[in-house]
């Protein structure tokens, strides 16, 4: 989508978050796995932060949420 839009004036932003704390875990019956288990998920609003502060610079791609990413 990136390359489509590049000579447009609009601009692509990849959010790609880990776990969000809400309830699409519980609903999917996930909350048993390592991924989804309670306490493992980010604050929806800091991910939507994060995701809203990377369009504004511009940025492909942003990665929110996962504190073991390297």
């Amino acid at each position: 989508m990136w390359q489509e839009m590049r000579t447009t004036g609009v601009t692509v932003t990849t959010l790609m978050p880990g776990p969000i704390e809400t309830g699409f875990a519980a609903a999917g019956h996930l909350m048993a796995t390592k991924l989804f288990a309670p306490g493992t998920g980010a604050d929806p609003a800091v991910i939507a932060k994060a995701g809203y502060a990377g369009m504004l610079q511009g940025k492909l791609n942003v990665v929110a949420g996962l504190p073991w990413w390297m």
